[in-house]
């Protein structure tokens, strides 16, 4: 299975609850522990991400804030 589908399927996991933060943290303690330091913290990235709005929503929100709002389309 490619990289990019088994994070994007922890994504998802983690924020529909079937994985908890815990459990994350616990394979990244695993993956410190065998000398994995790099898979240790992509796994707390993960975290994070999934935690955090979708790419696309921070773009819009982004683009929203960039408006500016026309009062009725009158000019004073």
């Amino acid at each position: 299975m490619e990289e990019t589908a088994i994070v994007a399927l922890l994504t998802q996991m983690i924020r529909n609850g079937i994985i908890d933060d815990d459990t994350i943290h616990d394979a990244a303690d695993e993956c410190e522990a065998s000398d994995q330091p790099m898979a240790a913290h992509q796994l707390r990235c993960l975290i994070v991400e999934a935690n955090s709005a979708p790419a696309v929503e921070r773009h819009r929100a982004a683009v929203r804030a960039s408006l500016t709002p026309i009062d009725g389309g009158k000019a004073p």
